[in-house]
């Protein structure tokens, strides 16, 4: 890498790095990071894995390693007498809130790792793109992904999705680094991020088939070395492989996943011999064999205790999370979308979620860039390799998971989105004034992002009216998380606010308020106010419950989900 290369790099990452560090400091707990926070030191510190089952726990015990170093409170009665999973919601409060913790520093400190993670995908998103169109594509990639708002959002919070992102993606690129150079090392890779994958959120199982089709294209796309059948690899196989496909193979349903690939290799090992097309088959199927059993391994060192290892199936475990994982994707969760409402949403919420979100220019250069994508001339097997995960992901999200909650379920995509904007210079070279409109374009790209500071968990592009207009369009965390109580303590303490009442779908925590006396709305209030001050979350909004909103207008917003109110009998409506 030349020393302009990585002066460029090294400023997009500072730039990730330092809005990941402000957003870790000023936003206030958000609804799931409670939950995510005490289940991963509850896993870190006691081994227990009961709380939580429907996230894998790796994310969750990387935010909780920096709180192993200090010297934090424990409700240690209440966890003594925990029995079931629900429990810990009593666990969570009483750690974060009532036994005397540091909240602030924990919320730091546990968000660092996913900062960390986005800037390893940062780098990956430029090497993937460099590595199909140039230094110029990759640096276009990258400058999507640093000015994306939803990822600005989601990177500093202790949840899954940035994680989930950074290693499918990673996955997908040692497997097409592979296939370009046959290298053994890049089979380990993709095996080693396949397994981070599938410990991270359990969305990340759409690999498997995506693996199992990409292997497909590998046999007839990709020429077999002419090393392969030689005996320094049969030997590796044997002492080095079957062990370990003993190990995951433990539990049935890693058997249904690993069993067909293996009756493949098998069989071929002994066409082999007769048949030249057998020999290939072989290889391919061996290829992905490895990367199963590589990830799986990963899987079963995450999940057991080593108590008993190797004698239990941790897959057994992570397939129970599994299992509860998808029956709450099968069964819905109440929904919102451009005024209406449902348990089991819309196959078209996802798509729709992303022209609300994304930046206007954003949109206008992932459509130019697959138009770049189609008109490029290059080998068929790089390109499907790239549109298929992405595809794979959207797809099950659309058409399969019916819980509509937030555009952050499909982040997943989004690397593979910034690649096909790469292409759309393709696109540009073709027009004469092409360099003067694409510069203007950036500029008012990365104006439209920072001008959005600290909101850009709520960001709405202004072609759809701009975050204002947002919670007629979306609902939940594409809006509000209850990220933006520490802006209002703040602004609280500035302008001498003792007591506010407050209208929240995501709550309001006495550590981010504190020294307010506070209060939910009364029915009376939502008539006729009474005089004081008003803190109403964006989430209300829509509902027409509070009647006086339209009628008056907000003093200020603080961050991108909270409108303050201040009633005196003048404002009355």
């Amino acid at each position: 890498m030349q020393k302009k290369e990585a002066i460029i790099l090294g400023f997009f990452l500072a730039f990730i790095l330092l809005s990941g560090i402000y957003y870790a400091i000023t936003n206030s707990v958000t609804s799931d990071e409670k939950t995510h926070i005490a289940t991963g030191y509850i896993n870190v510190k006691f081994s227990d894995y009961r709380f939580n089952i429907e996230h894998p726990p790796f994310v969750k015990q990387l935010a909780a390693l920096p709180l192993i170093f200090l010297n934090l409170n424990f409700p240690t009665d209440i966890f003594k007498v925990s029995n079931t999973g629900m429990d810990i919601v009593k666990i969570q409060d009483a750690f974060l809130y009532k036994v005397g913790n540091d909240l602030d520093l924990m919320l730091f400190l546990s968000r660092l790792p996913n900062i960390l993670i986005s800037l390893i995908l940062a780098i990956f998103i430029y090497l993937y793109s460099r590595k199909l169109n140039g230094k110029s594509a990759g640096f276009l990639s990258l400058l999507f992904f640093a000015f994306s708002p939803t990822f600005l959002a989601h990177t500093p919070l202790v949840t899954m999705d940035t994680a989930v992102s950074c290693f499918y993606f990673i996955t997908i690129y040692f497997f097409m680094r592979f296939a370009e150079t046959k290298k053994y090392l890049f089979v380990a890779l993709t095996g080693l991020f396949l397994g981070l994958s599938l410990i991270s959120k359990f969305s990340a199982l759409i690999l498997i088939p995506v693996m199992y089709f990409l292997s497909v294209i590998l046999y007839f796309n990709i020429e077999m070395p002419k090393d392969y059948a030689t005996v320094k690899n049969k030997i590796w196989k044997i002492i080095f492989f079957m062990p370990f496909l003993i190990l995951v193979m433990s539990y049935k349903k890693s058997v249904t996943i690993i069993a067909p690939l293996l009756f493949v290799y098998l069989l071929s090992s002994v066409l082999s011999k007769k048949l030249k097309i057998a020999m290939k088959v072989n290889w391919a199927s061996a290829i992905l064999l490895v990367v199963l059993v590589i990830a799986f391994s990963i899987v079963i060192a995450d999940y057991t205790n080593y108590e008993w290892f190797p004698f239990h199936s941790a897959t057994k475990a992570y397939f129970k999370g599994f299992d509860y994982f998808t029956g709450h994707a099968a069964d819905g969760q109440d929904s919102y979308l451009l005024g209406k409402f449902s348990h089991t949403g819309w196959w078209y919420y996802f798509p729709l979620a992303i022209f609300f979100k994304e930046p206007f220019v954003a949109i206008l250069f992932i459509i130019l860039g697959f138009i770049g994508f189609c008109i490029k001339k290059e080998k068929l097997w790089a390109k499907l390799i790239l549109f298929i995960p992405m595809f794979a992901y959207l797809f099950v999200a659309c058409f399969i998971n019916k819980v509509n909650i937030g555009v952050r379920h499909i982040l997943p995509i989004y690397p593979f989105l910034y690649v096909i904007v790469g292409y759309s210079i393709f696109v540009f070279k073709r027009f004469r004034f092409a360099p003067a409109i694409f510069y203007v374009l950036i500029s008012v790209l990365i104006i439209d992002v920072v001008s959005a500071y600290p909101g850009h968990l709520a960001y709405f592009n202004r072609i759809v009216g701009g975050s204002a207009n947002g919670y007629k369009l979306l609902d939940d965390s594409n809006i509000a998380w209850g990220q933006d109580w520490k802006r209002f303590k703040k602004y609280s303490k500035a302008n001498n606010i003792n007591k506010v009442k407050v209208a929240s779908r995501f709550g309001y925590y006495a550590d981010d308020v504190k020294r307010i006396s506070y209060e939910a709305l009364t029915p009376e209030d939502k008539i006729i106010p009474s005089e004081g001050w008003y803190v109403i979350e964006t989430t209300q909004l829509r509902s027409k419950d509070i009647q006086w909103l339209d009628k008056i207008k907000p003093v200020t917003k603080i961050g991108g989900s909270l409108l303050v109110y201040r009633i005196n009998k003048a404002k009355k409506p």
